[in-house]
């Protein structure tokens, strides 16, 4: 799949559910499958049983994706400093 699209894809979601997350990372291959890997912010994150399913059923809505799965990972585990710069500015934080 091109990777323009993969990285639309993955703005797209990163901005959307990115406060749940610390990262979003984005595949689709040439057979139209879409495979998502989700860190989350902490173990007890109490989105972690909803959110990869409203990933999936929004990625099905898009032409050019026909299956998608959905992984939850917790390594590398994530930390402050995982932040963006523009993160920072935005929640106040020394950059």
């Amino acid at each position: 799949m091109k990777i323009s699209f993969r990285r639309s894809l993955t703005r797209i979601l990163q901005s959307t559910f990115l406060t749940s997350a610390s990262s979003i990372e984005v595949e689709v291959d040439d057979q139209e499958n879409c495979h998502v890997v989700i860190t989350f912010t902490e173990v007890a994150c109490g989105c972690q049983d909803t959110l990869p399913y409203d990933i999936g059923l929004a990625l099905q809505k898009i032409d050019g994706i026909t299956k998608v799965k959905v992984d939850i990972v917790y390594e590398p585990q994530w930390t402050m400093e995982r932040i963006t710069r523009n993160g920072r500015r935005f929640l106040g934080i020394a950059v």
